[in-house]
């Protein structure tokens, strides 16, 4: 009973802490500042940046306080796509479109929000920032590395082995399919359940985490590191958000 009771009780403060990070309103009422809370300071979003600490024998374009920034968005979970859509609304502005041009931006945007693949898939995005947010003055002319474009030179099948997404239970998959979009972000896409049909994270998980090898972790100077994420920060009622 006891168990039951701590189970129920973690549950309901979880799905406070989800929607007090949510606006309460419909997507499409959401302003720009709601919009880039949720694009850059969820729980649905982690960045990374670390500077170079000087030239070494195989990276000699890499200059003391040159940065790696990279921004890592669970992309599977609704709130995160709905964000993209409303942002794109908000700087067209949507509101200024005819009935009938609203009704064909309405379509192009329908797949991205109902994302056929998140059925199957537990997807992540990866960007790197052209200027970090983190960025101050250091001696000489510090510049944002494109750790996406550092990335995207290994072979597929290599990458995919080198990134895993894993709970806290121990059970790990790694990335089933890699992309590059024309935004030069990465996605990576990992099996949301395995062959007895059981789903990677669940309410009853805590923590799950974004890993990369130490191979990836020293080409980017650390940036692409382990990302962790709280299961109870992005659930909605009893839906885990991703």
């Amino acid at each position: 009973m006891k168990t039951v009771l701590a189970i129920l009780i973690f549950a309901l403060a979880s799905t406070a802490t989800a929607q007090k990070r949510l606006p309460k309103k419909p997507y499409t009422e959401w302003s720009l500042q709601e919009v880039m809370t949720l694009l850059q300071n969820s729980p649905w979003v982690e960045a990374s940046v670390q500077f170079a600490q000087g030239q070494s024998g195989d990276s000699p374009d890499r200059p003391p306080g040159t940065e790696f920034y990279v921004e890592l968005r669970l992309y599977s979970a609704l709130p995160i796509r709905q964000a993209i859509v409303r942002r794109m609304q908000l700087t067209i502005p949507y509101a200024k479109l005819t009935a009938a041009q609203r009704a064909s931006f309405d379509a192009e945007v329908d797949g991205l929000l109902k994302c056929p693949q998140c059925a199957e898939y537990y997807i992540v995005t990866i960007a790197s920032a052209s200027q970090s947010p983190f960025s101050f003055a250091t001696r000489g002319d510090p510049h944002t590395l494109d750790t996406v474009d550092v990335v995207k030179r290994l072979p597929e099948d290599e990458l995919l082995r080198q990134v895993s997404l894993s709970n806290d239970k121990g059970e790990r998959r790694n990335a089933a399919r890699v992309m590059f979009t024309p935004r030069n972000e990465m996605v990576f896409l990992f099996r949301r359940v395995d062959e007895h049909r059981s789903a990677l994270i669940t309410p009853a998980n805590k923590k799950f985490s974004i890993e990369f090898d130490d191979y990836l972790s020293k080409k980017t100077e650390g940036s692409l590191k382990k990302f962790t994420f709280n299961v109870g920060d992005i659930m909605h009622d009893t839906e885990v958000l991703f």
